[in-house]
């Protein structure tokens, strides 16, 4: 989804996407087959917590994404910082390393 901000003249000043929209779109076309993406979809994320619990939710300001910590990325994470993790709604997050899980189901 594109979404196009005016002006107070009425012209497009920004235009603006939905960054997982586009990362889930772009692994669709290649079947899920993270060797045929386009290397610049394979850069860390940037995006915000939304929620820790009970489920911990990322967003890019359009949608929302289910997320969790290997527990190899947990103990990373605590190396670094001394927040915990049920505390970071409303912080962004760059994501390094990350995976998305996709299932095909028969409809």
């Amino acid at each position: 989804m594109i979404s196009a901000v005016k002006d107070k003249k009425g012209g497009e000043t920004h235009k603006s996407t939905s960054a997982f929209k586009t990362l889930l779109i772009n692994i669709l076309e290649c079947e899920g087959d993270f060797t045929k993406m386009n290397p610049k979809f394979q850069r860390p994320i940037k995006c915000a917590v939304k929620e820790t619990g009970p489920n911990f939710l990322l967003h890019d300001g359009t949608y929302y994404i289910g997320a969790y910590f290997t527990p190899e990325a947990y103990a990373n994470y605590y190396k670094t910082n001394d927040k915990s993790l049920s505390r970071l709604n409303d912080f962004m997050l760059k994501l390094n390393k990350w995976t998305l899980e996709i299932a095909q189901v028969d409809g």
